[in-house]
């Protein structure tokens, strides 16, 4: 254990020596692998090389590299070993930063943005991954590649003067991917020793997509300056103390001044603003920089020649980190042209309101006539059907007392006559006067059929004896019998009693619309319908003919039928009746009357 062992570990010789040095001097991780190498010892394989580690006597430990060989007795076995130590912890040291140096370096050259490879006379010795993802080979590909291939020919020849000129800087380059797709790169070059041989180092960036964004900023910049110059506004950016550092050139045409005194700072805004409406636009400022950043104010100035013009400012508000107005930009526009003629319009709304009140004034004049014109007439239409009212009630009325007349006087005396002639032709009956008297007797059976028939058309007694819908019945059966129609009718459950003139009317309404159903209906059946709500009586009458069409222009077109349906609409108006027509060519009519229904105490009474 020699002195340079004493000073790596601190023990002493006599420390050591008679000691197993596994277990003072080895780390237990690492005394299977050195009883290893004493195994290969033993077994005559020597010399031998190993490392380990050796802990120290204050506790630390050193890296040795070891050559070890064996004395061998003459009976071939192994009587001890000499190993022979050298400290390579430094070294190993030194290895390890600059294997870590080396990977770090390797890690940035690939994960860079740029792609770097190595060129001897063009041929590619060494290459970053960026280089594989910039051209599209694989890194196996672009190894031995000739780098001035992957250039398009006119880059190819720049390349060439570039290298043969000395110089070192950038170029600009069209480089082929491999898939075919041309990019622009940027790429700088320089002279550099690779492995002891003299090679050159290239960077290439593409730039492609930072050239498209420049000339689609140039491009967006050309609109902006084209939109500036053709808006009819003028584009402002200023600060809250009212000066401005940029106006587009149209300033100068609407204020008079030049755009430079702006520019300068020399004249601010606030002082072509009219004094009067500062405060307003301060106070816009102020609502905007608490809600939304953006206000649109309406305000006047005063231009170089001293002329009024009316602005409107629409303004967008940029504040600092800490809420503080940084600048204010936006436009205007010149809006004078349209407050004049806002102001001419007030004028003439004020004009033909004037002419309005006026014309509304007359109007209403001439209104209140017509309303007194059109009363009087409602009066004396009024008048009329009340006239025609009475009237037809007063032929009823007279109708009803001739019938009487003939019934009680006529139509008595007949039948008296009758009687006597029937005694005298008993005792005639062996005369020759008897034939005569039978003959008489005829002449007066005759007069008594017509006296009864003339009674009935003046005034159907049942119609005032029992009411309207045994009158209509009794008619349901005249008619089969005249006609051959079968009607029927169907009561309503609740009794109605009806006033003299509307019963006349509306008996005489059904009459009517039997007999059109009679003459042009060519029907086999019909049928009518009482009932009775609340408020409305409703009649209704059905045919099975051969309808028609109930337009009031086709109706009129087919002769009586339109004629009759209106004059019976007229007549039932009188009253505050309606009448309505369904009724369709093939499908048959259906006619309904309604009346105004008025209850009495019993809740039965129609007028």
């Amino acid at each position: 254990f020699n002195r340079t062992c004493q000073e790596l570990t601190g023990y002493r010789a006599e420390e050591v020596l008679g000691r197993l040095f596994w277990d003072l001097l080895l780390l237990p991780e690492e005394r299977e692998a050195v009883m290893e190498v004493f195994h290969r010892l033993a077994a005559g394989q020597f010399p031998s090389t190993h490392e380990n580690h050796w802990l120290t006597k204050n506790g630390g430990k050193v890296l040795i590299s070891w050559s070890n060989t064996a004395l061998v007795g003459d009976d071939g076995r192994v009587e001890y070993v000499i190993g022979t130590g050298l400290d390579i912890s430094s070294r190993r040291k030194m290895e390890e930063a600059l294997r870590e140096s080396e990977e770090q370096l390797r890690l940035l050259v690939d994960q860079g943005f740029d792609g770097i490879f190595v060129h001897e006379n063009f041929r590619i010795v060494d290459l970053n991954d960026r280089m594989a993802d910039i051209t599209g080979y694989s890194r196996a590909e672009l190894l031995g590649m000739q780098a001035i291939d992957l250039f398009t020919p006119a880059s190819q020849q720049r390349i060439r003067n570039y290298i043969s000129s000395g110089k070192r800087g950038y170029l600009e380059l069209e480089l082929q991917r491999k898939d075919g797709r041309l990019i622009l790169v940027e790429s700088f070059g320089a002279p550099c020793t690779f492995r002891g041989r003299k090679a050159r180092i290239v960077a290439l960036r593409d730039v492609s997509a930072r050239r498209q964004a420049e000339e689609a900023l140039k491009a967006s910049e050309e609109q902006y300056r084209l939109l500036v110059k053709t808006l009819p506004a003028v584009v402002f950016k200023g600060y809250a103390d009212w000066s401005v550092d940029f106006f587009d050139d149209k300033i100068q045409e609407l204020t008079g001044y030049p755009k430079a005194d702006f520019d300068s700072r020399q004249l601010k805004w606030c002082d072509v603003v009219l004094p009067e409406d500062l405060p307003h636009m301060k106070e816009a400022a102020s609502r905007a920089l608490k809600t939304t950043k953006s206000y649109v104010r309406e305000y006047r100035i005063r231009n170089r020649a001293g002329e009024i013009r009316w602005l409107q400012s629409r303004a967008q508000i940029v504040c600092d980190a800490r809420g503080k107005i940084d600048y204010i930009t936006g436009v205007f526009f010149d809006i004078t042209p349209q407050k004049e003629l806002e102001k001419e319009l007030q004028e003439y709304r004020e004009h033909l309101e004037r002419l309005v009140q006026e014309r509304t004034a007359e109007l209403i004049r001439v209104n209140e006539q017509l309303r007194a014109e059109i009363a009087e007439r409602q009066r004396f239409e009024q008048a009329l059907r009340s006239l025609a009212s009475e009237l037809s009630l007063t032929e009823e009325r007279e109708r009803r007392r001739l019938a009487e007349f003939l019934h009680d006087e006529i139509g008595q005396s007949l039948a008296l006559a009758k009687l006597k002639l029937a005694e005298l032709e008993q005792e005639l009956a062996s005369s020759p006067l008897a034939s005569q008297a039978s003959e008489v007797r005829t002449f007066l059976d005759r007069a008594v059929h017509s006296t009864r028939n003339l009674t009935f058309e003046l005034s159907l007694p049942i119609l005032y004896e029992m009411g309207l819908q045994e009158a209509v019945e009794w008619l349901a059966e005249e008619f089969q019998k005249q006609h051959g129609l079968q009607v029927a009718v169907q009561r309503s459950p609740h009794p109605v009693s009806l006033a003299e003139g509307a019963r006349v009317l509306l008996f005489r309404l059904v009459r009517e619309l039997l007999t059109n159903v009679v003459k042009h209906a060519r029907a086999s059946r019909a049928r009518i319908v009482f009932r009775r709500t609340k408020n409305l009586l409703y009649i209704q009458i059905e045919d099975d003919g051969v309808g028609f069409d109930a337009a009031p222009n086709a109706a009129f077109a087919h002769g009586t039928v339109g004629f009759g349906l209106f004059s019976v609409r007229e007549r039932l108006s009188h009253l505050g009746g309606r009448l309505t027509v369904d009724s369709a060519p093939g499908r048959g009519t259906r006619i309904t009357i309604s009346l105004p229904f008025k209850a009495d105490g019993d809740g039965s009474s129609v007028s």
